[in-house]
């Protein structure tokens, strides 16, 4: 089963539900208790933790949500496929080269915000 979904086996109904709410309702049965409880609500958690984060890696329509007013977000033209750009007072643009100029261009299709850099970059 795929798309974060399962089927509970303590339920008659073979109707897929989200995993975390399936270990949820596991954690609560009697006699589960302790550590296997503790390790059913833990996973559970981050399960719930990573679906928010996936939910924020996908691409918006900007007939959506515009994205937010002065940050760099990732945008998608057809002419110019995925590149930095930004939105400033109701104006996009993109950022060209190495040399971090940024130049006016027409409204993109989707935005994505940035991904955070990797740790080893930030430290």
């Amino acid at each position: 089963m795929s798309n974060g979904m399962c089927i509970n086996p303590l339920s008659v109904s073979n109707k897929p539900q989200p995993i975390a709410g399936v270990l949820y309702i596991l954690a609560s049965q009697e006699g589960c208790d302790g550590e296997p409880y503790d390790q059913m609500c833990e996973a559970a958690d981050y399960i719930r933790h990573l679906e928010a984060q996936l939910a924020e890696r996908k691409w918006i329509s900007v007939e959506d949500r515009l994205p937010p007013d002065s940050g760099d977000v990732l945008c998608h033209w057809t002419a110019y496929d995925i590149v930095t750009a930004r939105l400033v007072h109701g104006r996009y643009w993109k950022k060209e080269g190495d040399n971090g100029e940024y130049y006016s261009v027409n409204a993109p299709t989707h935005w994505m915000k940035l991904p955070e850099p990797p740790k080893e970059a930030s430290q």
